[in-house]
């Protein structure tokens, strides 16, 4: 006669191995005084990335705040070429819907008064072309915006948008996101990646940052207000 002992044995020699496991998991291996042992499981799950469309979004979002509240900020600008060409200078740009004005990369431009203002410095004298009307500031904003909508989402989707974490810049506290280039295109707007950081506070930019296969540049605050005058427009105007 066969023991039951050695019937569970024989049961077990023509189990598949997985199916194996788990039998001598919950028989035991045939020790009649040996405890049942207990199997424990621990699942873990790791915490859920925010999807892409959702950050691609927040990031819309917040550059369009950025473009409408009110600073005065002073940026250094540097370019590092690889061929080992170097350009350090600084750039200031103010915002005040819907006047904007930007001083550096070799001029100045904007719209103060719902007039334009395009001056480019040549033998270090600024040369300004005829004054015309602007587009109203809403139309414009939102062409920049979709503008940049067009390479983020379908049917292009040049980008895609990643999380680049919380930054502190000039003393604050700043979200940053990155363009991160997934399509081959002949010169891409935004290089194959770039940088974003806006104020948590406000969005005001505190920084931009671009990647190309000729090199980098950079443009990060070094000093903001957020009380811009009349006097601070015609500081800025009367520098050219």
């Amino acid at each position: 006669m066969i023991g039951s002992r050695q019937r569970r044995l024989v049961l077990m020699a023509l189990l598949p191995f997985p199916v194996l496991a788990v039998a001598v998991a919950i028989l035991g291996d045939g020790g009649e005084n040996r405890p049942p042992r207990v199997v424990t499981t621990t699942v873990t799950t790791a915490p859920a990335a925010v999807a892409e469309p959702v950050l691609r979004e927040e990031f819309l979002e917040t550059y369009e705040r950025s473009r409408r509240a009110t600073w005065l900020t002073r940026y250094d600008f540097t370019r590092r070429l690889r061929n080992g060409s170097n350009l350090d200078l600084s750039v200031t740009e103010l915002n005040r819907p819907p006047d904007n004005l930007r001083i550096g990369l070799g001029g100045i431009n904007g719209r103060v008064g719902g007039r334009t203002v395009v001056c480019d410095d040549v033998d270090e004298e600024f040369l300004c072309a005829p004054q015309g009307p602007v587009t109203p500031f809403d139309e414009e904003l939102a062409s920049q915006v979709s503008e940049l909508r067009d390479v983020l989402q379908p049917p292009a989707k040049w980008y895609a948008v990643e999380g680049g974490g919380d930054r502190e810049i000039v003393g604050e506290t700043a979200r940053c996101f990155t363009m991160r280039r997934i399509v081959n295109v002949p010169s891409p707007p935004y290089g194959d990646r770039a940088e974003f950081c806006f104020a948590t506070a406000d969005d005001a930019p505190l920084l931009n940052r671009v990647e190309r296969r000729e090199g980098v540049d950079e443009r990060i605050a070094v000093a903001i207000s957020r009380q811009v005058s009349d006097a601070d427009v015609s500081d800025l105007l009367s520098s050219r």
